[in-house]
This record gives structure tokens, C-alpha cells and sequence, in this order.
């Protein structure tokens, strides 16, 4: 009975990828300004919004409730119109508008629409489109059930990020406003399986890093913060925090020397496993490190053909190859359920990083992450007069096992700082920690690698804020990532695990499903519009973090 129940409660745990707790339109937008060649914007964690849960639904429930993932709230049109999207670092489209009705629970859809949704029609400024047509699909292509798929069109409009400063907290303006003029997006018009909007960071999966100077039909958001001048090289750090910090931070053009321990170790990007451009590295091991154990390191070296690894903020679980996630399951004596999950200790997770953590060898650098981000605990929605005692808690491991790309989601992220660095094709990592802030903008030719953090390894600390550098060796290679669906499978299609497995968008009078008029001249047209546009458009954090496996 007990299995069965977490079979239910894996299809239940994959279903949506960004439940608010707090509705986007209560949420007070964080105090912002343009920072001098970049912009820097909190970020946060979102959980599920659940019915307070009685013991006997625990384990119906069990994943259902530990969703979480990390947002944005950005406003389109004008006036602008609040919309909450995923930020993803595994997909390239920003867009908006998931299907709702599609989704079976009352609550989950009441949180999909506090999301928010655009109406073009409602913008004054004019909106632009549709414009063009375009297929997406989300999922791990070796498991069918995790496949989802929504069809876009796309649209221009103002948007107004709100939240991006080059200030201290003391000096930060109360209204601070930075407008991005004519951005193309897309309007979910058909489809199901999603529940967020997503703000893709990733390049083009056909233009690649060249962008527009390839065939990509239109400016990502990174390509339009240069173009438009708002920021000085293609690059962002993200700062995703520990699951119990107050916010993160995502820096387009800069990076906060305060936010890190050590150097910045630059890591060359490496195409997805089929060829495919993604935000993706090469790692070479994986180490349990449990020092009152029997074998206190249980280091396993990856093979050649298992080094490839996505980086995807927007995946709360990691996926890695058998032989790897098996070594690391054993280590921490992980108990396996038969949907694909593996249950965990949940005294593991009080351990403090000085005796506990998962490493990670990538180059010349070990990324140190504590038991507390990589143990979830399974049951934090109880209703206040039916809670769980210390033997009924469930607590499982943030990895599951994939055939086709693997990934490094959440469970592992939340404990790096990363320089994602589109212009030199590569990403800077160093172990996260938290001094203060001292942010500083990036541009052409800088050599970031010589950057060093702030922060000291006194710093560092056990609950996802930082933890001591060491150095090591890795690298690694894959491709996909499920997103919201509703069948029992780890696997499965939940909007965390969102890898984009379509082609490029079709951004002509033709396109993978369907097609667009003039899409083609428009959007060309698009690249090199900057207009006067009059939208106040607000790209802001929401106040909580979102949960996406």
C-alpha cells in the first residue's frame, strides 16, 4: 500500500512546476534600479500551495508538497500586466500564458492563474502579433511519460524590469525602472502540461550562442539587454540560495563578489549529447562525503560517456546516468521505491557540511553541496492539528536516474555561484556563500576568472549559504527536461524538469506545427527595433521560491 501510495504521489509531485503560496498580484515589487552595465534582480523560491495535509494523506502526497522553483515577476504591455515566469537556465523562449484550465486540481489551477496572464489587446502600447508560430516540447526523451508540449505565438511588447540594482540596500531608489523596448515572447495558444510561464536563459537550440547573427528569428532577452545597451557583454550570474534564505539574485552583465568563496573557476560550454547548443559542462565525479561512516568518501569517477551535464535552474531534482546515481544512492543508503524515487534519512539533512555533503568535481573546482539542499524533506504542508512526529517524516533524495541528458537541477545549484558568459562560451563557477554585496558589471575582455570572492571560508555554512572551496576535477554530457504532467513517474513531465527538446522556433510563414503570417519580416524587423515604447513593463521576484523537480 505504502508503494502504491508514492507511485500516486510521484504523478502528483510532477505534475505543475511553479505553485505560488502567495498570490504574484499581492506581492510588492522589490525597489530597483539599472545598475551601470548591468542589472541585478532578487529571486525566489516558490512552493506548491497545498490543503493542510493529515497523516493519513502523507504519503499520497509526498512529492505533490515538496515542489519548489525559482521565479520572476516581469510586467508586459501598458500598463503593465504581472506575470510570474520560471526562470531557466535549460530553454531559450520567454513565454507566458500556460494552458490552466488543463489542470485537474482546483488549487493548482486557482495558483496557475495567480500567475497571471497577458492580454495583448489590454496593451496600449501597441502590442505586435501573433507574429510567428512555434512548437515546443519539455520532457527526458528517454522516458515518453515525461514529454509535454505547448504551441506558442509570438508577440512584441514593452517590458519593464523592476528589481536590478548597482546600489547598497541603503541607496537603492524607491521607484527604479528599466524598460526593454519592442521584446518579442510567446502567447501559449494551445497545448497542456504547464503551469508557468518561463523565462528561458539558454541560446537558441539552432541559432546557438551567435544568436542573430546566425538564424534566430528574433532577440533573446539577453541579446536585447545588450543591443538596447542595459548591460555590456552576454553574461548573468545566478545566486539561487539555500531553499530557507530570503532571496537570490540573478545579475545580467555583472556578479556579486560578495555572493561567493575563492576564485571563479571558468568552465568551457559544451553542446547538449545530440549535437545541440545548452548551457552544458563536463563533469568528472561525484563524492559522498560522509566522515562517521564506514567509507567515509565514496568517490565515483564518471565514464567518458556520462561527463556531459545540462546546468537547468529550471529542474528541482538532478538526473544523472545509473552507474553515477547509484553510487551516490548507496553511499547515503538511500532506500528505493519503485517509482523511480529514492527515500532518505531525514537526520541526514541536519548534517552540517563540515561532516556531510555531496561533491562535485568539475575542472580544477569541487562544489560542496550540503545535505540540506540534496536531501528534500517530503512532508512540510501537515495541517497544524494533525502534524507528523519524528518517525513519520519522509525525507528523499533531490536525483533521479536518466537514460538520455543529464542534469544538474536545483538540488545541486543552490549550492555554486555561477557566471553563465554567452560572448566567451563558458560559465564561472564558485562555491556560494553570502557576505553582503558588492556588485560589479562584466563586460567584453574582462577576465572573470581573475575575479576573487569576497567572502572567506569562515563564512561558510551548513544551510545552502556557502561552504569551503576545494579543488577537484570534472566535466560532463546529455540533453532534456520533463515538465508539468500528471502520471507517476520520476521521470515524468513536471514543470522543474524542463528541458526544451524542440527545434528552434519556426519563426517564418512556417514553423514546426504551424505558422505565422510575415513572421518572417517581422520579427527581423524586431531585431534591430528599439523604438520609443511607452510601456512600464516590471520584471520583479516573486516573494516566494517555486518548487521544480
Amino acid at each position: 500500500m505504502r508503494d502504491a501510495a508514492l507511485r500516486d504521489a510521484a504523478a502528483a509531485a510532477l505534475l505543475a512546476v511553479a505553485l505560488l503560496t502567495t498570490p504574484a498580484t499581492s506581492i510588492g515589487l522589490p525597489r530597483a534600479v539599472q545598475g551601470d552595465g548591468f542589472l541585478s534582480v532578487p529571486v525566489h523560491e516558490s512552493r506548491r500551495k497545498t490543503a493542510g495535509l493529515h497523516k493519513r494523506d502523507v504519503i499520497e502526497a509526498i512529492l505533490a508538497n515538496q515542489e519548489y522553483f525559482y521565479t520572476m515577476d516581469i510586467e508586459i504591455g501598458t500598463p503593465g500586466q504581472l506575470v510570474t515566469v520560471l526562470l531557466d537556465t535549460g530553454s531559450s523562449d520567454l513565454w507566458v500564458n500556460p494552458n490552466c484550465s488543463s489542470i485537474v486540481s482546483a488549487t493548482e489551477k486557482s495558483q496557475c492563474l495567480s500567475f497571471g496572464q497577458y492580454d495583448p489587446d489590454a496593451s496600449t502600447t501597441p502590442a505586435l502579433g501573433p507574429i510567428g508560430h512555434k512548437s515546443i516540447r519539455f520532457g527526458d526523451p528517454s522516458n515518453p511519460n515525461t514529454i509535454s508540449k505547448i504551441e506558442i505565438d509570438y508577440y512584441a511588447d514593452n517590458l519593464a524590469l523592476v528589481g536590478g540594482h548597482n546600489k547598497t540596500e541603503d541607496d537603492l531608489p524607491d521607484t527604479p525602472r528599466t524598460i526593454i523596448a519592442n521584446q518579442t515572447f510567446g502567447v501559449v495558444v494551445g497545448g497542456a502540461g504547464q503551469s508557468q510561464g518561463i523565462l528561458g536563459l539558454a541560446p537558441d537550440l539552432n541559432a546557438g550562442f551567435d544568436g542573430e547573427q546566425a538564424d534566430q528569428p528574433y532577440s533573446l532577452l539577453l541579446d536585447s539587454l545588450v543591443d538596447q545597451g542595459l548591460i555590456g557583454k552576454r553574461a548573468f550570474s545566478l545566486d539561487l540560495r539555500h531553499a530557507d534564505s530570503a532571496e537570490g539574485a540573478i545579475v545580467y552583465g555583472g556578479l556579486d563578489r560578495s555572493k561567493f568563496i575563492g576564485t571563479l573557476e571558468p568552465v568551457p560550454l559544451v553542446d547538449g549529447i545530440r549535437g545541440e547548443p545548452r548551457l552544458a559542462i563536463k563533469m568528472d565525479a561525484v563524492t559522498a562525503v560522509l566522515p562517521d561512516a564506514p567509507s567515509p568518501k565514496n568517490r565515483y569517477v564518471l565514464e567518458d560517456s556520462s561527463r556531459n551535464v545540462m546546468l537547468d535552474s529550471g529542474t528541482t531534482l538532478s538526473r544523472l546516468h545509473t552507474n553515477a546515481a547509484h553510487a551516490i544512492f548507496k553511499a547515503l543508503g538511500a532506500t528505493a521505491q519503485h517509482d523511480g524515487y529514492y527515500l532518505a534519512p531525514c537526520s541526514m539533512r541536519s548534517l552540517p557540511v563540515a561532516n556531510a555533503s555531496v561533491d562535485f568535481d568539475i575542472a580544477n573546482k569541487t562544489l560542496r553541496v550540503p545535505m540540506s539542499d540534496f536531501i528534500l524533506e517530503l512532508t512540510p504542508y501537515y495541517a497544524e492539528e494533525d502534524p507528523p512526529t519524528a518517525d513519520e517524516k519522509l525525507c528523499y533524495v533531490g536525483l533521479v536516474v536518466t537514460a538520455d541528458q543529464q542534469v544538474l537541477g536545483d538540488s545541486i545549484l543552490r549550492a555554486g555561484y555561477f557566471v553563465f558568459d554567452w560572448d566567451d562560451r563558458k560559465v564561472h563557477i564558485a562555491q556560494a556563500s553570502n557576505c553582503g554585496s558588492e556588485l560589479v558589471a562584466v563586460k567584453k575582455g574582462d577576465d572573470l576568472a581573475s575575479l576573487t570572492g569576497r567572502c572567506e571560508a569562515d563564512w561558510a555554512r551548513a544551510d545552502g549559504n556557502g561552504t569551503t572551496t576545494a579543488t577537484g576535477g570534472g566535466s560532463g554530457d546529455d540533453d532534456a527536461k520533463p515538465r508539468a504532467t500528471s502520471t507517476a513517474d520520476p521521470h515524468q513531465n513536471n514543470s522543474s524538469f524542463g528541458t526544451e527538446t524542440e527545434a528552434a522556433p519556426q519563426a517564418t510563414s512556417t514553423t514546426s506545427e504551424d505558422s505565422g503570417s510575415s513572421a518572417g519580416s517581422l520579427l527581423s524587423q524586431l531585431r534591430t527595433s528599439t523604438g520609443p515604447l511607452h510601456l512600464s513593463f516590471i520584471l520583479a521576484f516573486t516573494a516566494a521560491f517555486i518548487i521544480a523537480s
